[in-house]
């Protein structure tokens, strides 16, 4: 977490007249946890009442609408650019009130003259579709500007596709601008029509591959179009034969793809698809894979592994596996070893797992790379080794496997010629940041926050808090929220970052109880009130946290907020010894255990 949290409870012992032993100091307070997936968080959106639930579950999102719309009247008022847009959203549309168009026009326009540019573009859709001169549509035209220099995926799009109409002419430099930037933010359509300017414009053979690459994009999200249009490329190329769409069979396909490369592709874009089309990808599969063809029999093992166009059976993904690796499919060699170590479609066999390992780390794998370390690490399947594992984490993490360059910042590092060990946490924490570790950037932000390795640097801690939050790391949150609440830029800030912390610690979230509590407690832009951090702690507690059940045996302890008792604080001891606390935590419970126990008094 951003605060060191062993830290602050050292502090609030100090602070309270009790003894939480001598070794605090030297432990390490960094909360840790790991989080997976890379969702993007988006604004809340106008609920559009539905009646599939019948005339109860209409009247009540009908009601929930009028709700949201009254919490965005309140926040329009105060100018929030974001309420002003989605006020007028419901107005032009009639969503939750009655349909009043000028009146949304006007919200939007005073949102976009905010900077909002989800606004500018929906102005600029509006007005250059109702446009009737040249002067009309230069003012839609503007609007979207600001909307695709606002970051605005669809206003990018729309500039594009108006550039290409009014040139006419594929080589459109502003076009293939525009559809460049919303490509590279995942916009199917453009990256369609960006690889089809790519293709069609010119043979040269790094342009003519950045156009498929983009084609591939688009089918892969499901663009209908743009996987016929690939069939058409590879046609023109003597992969396919020409003017057949996507099939809709086995055979047609079979028959749409002669070569085992070209089948294993095609395969790859049905596969993921509808349970139709992956039906089509197993056959592609399986007689790709005839010719021994690795890729195609990974496919197979995938297919099997998964059941997706298939039944599932694990002992036919083990064989598949091991048949694409004997064919030369590295993917194959690590996904064999994740079987092998969790015995699934045979025994378990740890030594076997890191051969496999092995064998794929030395065949430029990352993902076999940090498994390997993993296992060396721990002693499993093989002999421990610290250093060789730090070896095998340096592989992955130089080959731009995020996780591993965050496993490999925490790991110590000595003085070099050119960074201190802190840089050099910092230099892959960076790296693991920029490839979309949400974690590596919520610890790179609290760095930044103490200024360690780096100078310290309110705003570029908040920036990667940002980043984190919107990779789905939800300890972010209350990070964010803590750092407004500590380091507000004005008094209205801590106000919303105290806030924002109560609603998530009541909410259920253990790291936001516990850090309101020490707030309180230490009076950190707060009159010191140690019965309101006794009852934020209470909240931590019943939620688990083992920093919150500390915090309030300490209170107990000094008599703090709370009448002394030095049987609860025994019994929140205990039970935070019961939890799985890292090796500093426990330390720290241990010590206060034997120390009441013993009858002594440390302080």
């Amino acid at each position: 977490m951003i605060q060191n949290r062993i830290a602050v409870l050292a502090f609030l012992a100090i602070f309270l007249g009790v003894s939480v032993g001598n070794a605090v100091a030297a432990l390490p307070g960094e909360r840790t946890s790991d989080a997976s997936g890379a969702s993007s968080m988006s604004h809340p959106e106008i609920v559009h009442p539905t009646v599939a639930g019948g005339d109860t579950d209409e009247t009540s999102n009908v009601v929930l609408v009028r709700h949201e719309l009254s919490a965005y009247r309140a926040a329009a008022l105060l100018g929030n650019p974001v309420a002003m847009f989605y006020l007028g959203e419901a107005y032009y549309d009639g969503i939750g009130v009655s349909q009043d168009q000028p009146r949304g026009i006007r919200y939007l326009r005073t949102a976009a003259n905010h900077g909002n540019p989800l606004a500018a573009t929906f102005l600029g859709a509006v007005e250059y579709l109702h446009a009737t001169d040249n002067g009309e549509r230069s003012r839609a035209v503007s609007w979207l500007h600001r909307g695709a220099h606002g970051g605005d995926r669809y206003a990018q799009r729309e500039l594009g596709i108006i550039a290409l109409d009014d040139s006419g002419s594929p080589s459109n430099t502003a076009a293939i601008h525009w559809l460049h930037l919303a490509a590279l933010q995942g916009d199917d359509l453009s990256q369609r029509l960006i690889g089809e300017l790519d293709t069609t414009t010119t043979k040269n053979l790094p342009v003519f591959k950045r156009g498929e690459f983009w084609l591939e994009e688009a089918a892969k999200q499901g663009d209908d179009v743009a996987l016929s249009d690939l069939i058409g490329l590879w046609s023109q190329e003597g992969r396919l034969p020409a003017d057949l769409g996507p099939p809709a069979t086995v055979s047609s396909a079979s028959a749409l793809t002669p070569s085992p490369e070209a089948k294993t592709t095609l395969a790859n874009f049905y596969f993921g698809r509808s349970s139709a089309s992956a039906t089509i990808a197993v056959g592609l599969y399986r007689e790709a894979a005839k010719s021994g063809y690795g890729p195609a029999s990974f496919g197979l093992a995938d297919a099997y592994f998964y059941g997706r166009g298939i039944a599932a059976d694990q002992d036919r993904a083990r064989q598949g596996f091991k048949d694409a690796a004997a064919q030369g499919d590295v993917r194959a060699l690590v996904n064999l070893g994740t079987m092998y170590y969790f015995g699934m479609g045979g025994s378990k066999s740890l030594p076997r797992a890191a051969g496999q390992y092995r064998l794929a780390a030395d065949r430029g794998s990352a993902e076999g790379a940090y498994y390997l370390a993993k296992m060396i690490q721990a002693g499993q399947g093989v002999k421990a080794n610290p250093r060789e594992a730090r070896h095998w984490y340096s592989v992955a993490a130089a080959r731009g496997l995020p996780v591993a360059q965050r496993t490999l910042a925490s790991m110590p590092f000595s003085q070099s010629r050119k960074r201190s060990p802190a840089q050099q946490r910092v230099y892959w924490l960076r790296r693991a940041a920029l490839s979309g570790d949400p974690v590596a950037a919520r610890e790179l932000a609290q760095l930044y926050r103490r200024g360690d390795g780096v100078t310290a640097n309110r705003a570029q801690a908040l920036y990667w808090l940002q980043r984190a939050v919107k990779g789905g790391d939800h300890s972010a949150l209350v990070d964010r929220a803590l750092l407004e609440a500590t380091q507000p830029a004005t008094p209205a800030q801590a106000r919303t970052g105290r806030g924002a912390l109560k609603r998530m610690a009541v909410a259920g979230a253990p790291d936001a109880a516990f850090d309101l509590g020490a707030i309180y407690a230490r009076g950190v832009g707060v009159t010191r009130d140690d019965r309101r951090a006794v009852f934020w702690w209470r909240i931590g507690v019943r939620q688990k946290d083992p920093d919150a059940i500390l915090a309030l045996a300490i209170a107990y302890l000094s008599g703090t907020g709370v009448q002394e008792s030095r049987s609860n604080a025994t019994h929140l001891l205990l039970a935070a010894r019961a939890l799985n606390l890292d090796p500093a935590r426990q330390h720290l419970v241990d010590h206060e255990i034997f120390a009441l126990h013993s009858g002594r008094n440390d302080s």
